[in-house]
């Protein structure tokens, strides 16, 4: 229940924060169910140090955990019916949708998804400073963007 809370507020302020103007330019969505043995140990990999060290390096980018269960209808608006799914796409620029750049499915190993996210995601900012509970605050930023961690 807490963590279809916190994901339900974390897709609130993006969306808020896209329609100000001020939405990460990447998202990776890692599609999951808690029934899939592939998903778990995709877990294990998302919380390795490299991809934790990029993710929490790289500003620009939003990582979210998609229940495809708990999640349905989103799942579907993203065409996932098959765990784990992993899409990385860009914000199109001046508007509210995303265009996705890259989708694969099954096991990635920490390696593999960095290489991916090297070919894809293009320029990761790298944060200014963080403040305690991972809220980064952009150097020519007015408002605060908050990334939530859902690891």
């Amino acid at each position: 229940m807490k963590n279809i809370i916190i994901t339900l507020l974390a897709l609130i302020l993006f969306i808020f924060s896209t329609s100000i103007g001020y939405a990460q330019e990447y998202i990776i969505i890692s599609g999951t169910a808690r029934w899939c043995g592939p998903c778990a140990a995709m877990k294990a990999v998302w919380k390795s140090e490299p991809i934790v060290k990029y993710l929490k390096d790289s500003s620009n980018v939003q990582f979210y955990a998609l229940d495809i269960d708990q999640e349905a209808q989103v799942a579907q608006n993203w065409g996932i019916s098959v765990v784990p799914t992993i899409i990385i796409a860009q914000q199109v620029v001046g508007e509210k949708r995303w265009k996705p750049l890259y989708r694969t499915t099954g096991y990635r190993n920490a390696s593999v998804l960095l290489t991916i996210f090297q070919k894809y995601i293009k320029n990761p900012v790298k944060k200014v400073l963080t403040l305690p509970e991972n809220r980064p605050i952009h150097k020519n930023s007015p408002i605060l963007l908050w990334k939530t961690d859902f690891l």
